[in-house]
């Protein structure tokens, strides 16, 4: 992860706003913070300054959350967007996966999660809260309910798949079950490659339809 990250807050509420930037500035590899209130001001500044992770809200005035991720993931694919709401509307979350956005956070979440949302998406991962996932899980949870998909498991899969499905990390993970971290990373990949997925949020989409997480 870059340690001097330059992040952009686009929010219309300036407690939000506030909040954010007190919670960011106390950390060393943050390196400045830039505040706007709408998507036309944060383009504006994205063509005036090097910006690494943008934390936006999704419903703004004058260019709203979903206009302005579809903007900066075509002009600035490099730059990591995480989206915050206070909705779990799936045709939203939907666009803002079509949109490729790096992470969805709730609105109202602990300051721990912003933190971590953007040490994750700094170092290639995706980011969603809890709730987010759940809810992008269960809408998917009926797709392509007439294919038969048979999956073996073993114990130490189906534990491992548990503790994926509570957001733990590899690390965690291994502590969890006292086991290294590259061999969670090998149950991981071979989850993936069982459940003919690419990344966790497919994953746990998958196991939730097949019913081995609920």
């Amino acid at each position: 992860m870059r340690k001097s990250i330059k992040v952009l807050i686009c929010d219309d509420h300036e407690l939000i706003l506030t909040g954010i930037k007190q919670v960011l500035n106390g950390y060393p590899f943050i390196d400045s913070i830039i505040s706007v209130s709408n998507g036309l001001e944060a383009v504006e500044e994205l063509k005036k300054n090097v910006i690494h992770v943008v934390i936006s809200d999704v419903s703004m005035p004058e260019m709203d959350g979903i206009n302005l991720s579809e903007y900066i993931k075509k002009e600035y694919p490099k730059i990591k967007l995480i989206m915050l709401t206070q909705f779990t509307d799936m045709q939203i979350l939907k666009q803002l996966l079509k949109n490729n956005v790096d992470g969805i956070l709730l609105k109202g979440g602990s300051s721990n999660e912003i933190v971590d949302a953007v040490e994750k998406v700094c170092k290639g991962k995706k980011c969603y809260s809890n709730t987010i996932m759940h809810v992008i899980a269960e809408c998917y949870a009926g797709d392509n309910q007439n294919n038969e998909i048979v999956v073996k498991l073993s114990k130490r899969e189906n534990q491992v798949l548990e503790l994926i499905a509570e957001e733990q990390t590899n690390k965690q993970i291994s502590e969890s079950l006292f086991i290294s971290v590259p061999t969670v990373e090998t149950y991981r990949r071979n989850l993936f490659r069982k459940f003919d997925v690419k990344n966790s949020v497919g994953l746990i989409r998958m196991a939730m339809r097949l019913g081995f997480v609920s």
